[in-house]
């Protein structure tokens, strides 16, 4: 049954950051996580007050968004520590941002 619940929730991740990239552009993230990014850095709350909605509303979850956001945050730390830097390089490339300072190898995962 944990095998079947791992699958559905990949499945569910997969299709989500899917959507995601077609009607944003935006990779390597969720409807959530995105939503609240935006909101913090464009100051435009609208996707994250309905998303964190839905959530507070069919599964009691209060700041989903925010909590997707730091889960992303963190993989992405476990895949730049396992992957010795080739992760900071690539999104460096892409996204013009080093975030080296921010995702420090030392800092405890």
């Amino acid at each position: 049954m944990k095998k079947i619940t791992g699958l559905l929730f990949r499945f569910w991740l997969a299709l989500n950051q899917s959507t995601l990239l077609i009607i944003t552009g935006q990779n390597d993230f969720t409807i959530s996580g995105w939503s609240y990014m935006r909101k913090v850095n464009d100051g435009k709350p609208r996707w994250n007050v309905f998303v964190d909605w839905l959530f507070h509303t069919f599964a009691k979850q209060t700041h989903h968004c925010q909590h997707a956001f730091l889960w992303e945050w963190q993989s992405a730390r476990r895949i730049t520590v396992a992957g010795n830097g080739l992760y900071i390089s690539a999104h460096t490339e892409l996204y013009g941002v080093a975030p080296a300072n921010a995702l420090d190898t030392d800092i405890e995962i």
